[in-house]
């Protein structure tokens, strides 16, 4: 028996145009990655279908057997066999690199709502599409440009090797980011909250200190008697 789960449809409306929910997403789908990659489990054929959440929220990754199965044999399902990376699709079996490949492919098609990746995908997606560059994210999701490039390189070798590897790197990814847009809102005139009464105090300092000055200057020699 197993409890009852929301399929990635029915939770797809609350991630779309929401970069910290994606995010989220693929940590709860890497950490789960991670754990059964150490434990010498690939699966094989990460798609949305085998992804289900709980009342939470919380992903779920699903079929580790039979997707791992199906990989195996040259599963020839077109709307899978876009998350393939290239070397299955050349009919090399999976290893966790392959695994790795099939989130960034389903991290770019939550990022850019699934258009650019139809449009980038042929009837044999992964076999058409070795060694094409990675179309570019619009210009508010350039941060994770890197993160997707590397997720989706060819070659596994240039590719997150582990699970662990990639999350740290997404979890540097979105520091990164939030620190520019810190900064990017300072900049347009929003200023923190500490720095009026800094400036109050400031401003203070400067008048007592005229003042004090003020009062310390010897009288002019023509008024004294």
């Amino acid at each position: 028996s197993m409890p009852l789960l929301l399929g990635f449809e029915q939770v797809r409306h609350d991630l779309r145009g929401r970069p910290r929910r994606i995010a989220a997403l693929l940590r709860d789908l890497l950490n789960g990655l991670d754990y059964a990659h150490r434990c010498g489990m690939v699966h094989g054929a990460i798609r949305p279908s085998n992804v289900l959440f709980d009342k939470r929220r919380r992903a779920r990754l699903a079929d580790f057997g039979i997707a791992h199965c199906a990989a195996e044999a040259g599963s020839s399902n077109p709307p899978a066999s876009r998350y393939l990376s290239p070397e299955q699709a050349r009919g090399d079996p999976p290893d966790p690199r392959s695994d790795l490949y099939a989130i960034g492919m389903l991290a770019y098609q939550l990022l850019t709502d699934g258009a650019r990746i139809q449009a980038r995908n042929a009837s044999t997606p992964a076999e058409a599409n070795a060694g094409k560059t990675i179309p570019r994210l619009p210009p508010a999701l350039a941060a994770w440009q890197a993160w997707i490039d590397r997720a989706l390189a060819d070659s596994p070798q240039q590719r997150f090797q582990t699970a662990g590897e990639m999350a740290h790197a997404l979890g540097v990814m979105l520091a990164w980011r939030n620190r520019r847009q810190m900064i990017g809102t300072t900049r347009h005139g929003r200023v923190p909250k500490w720095m009026l009464p800094a400036a109050v105090l400031l401003a203070l300092v400067v008048v007592l200190v005229g003042w004090g000055t003020r009062g310390s200057r010897p009288a002019p020699a023509d008024a004294i008697d």
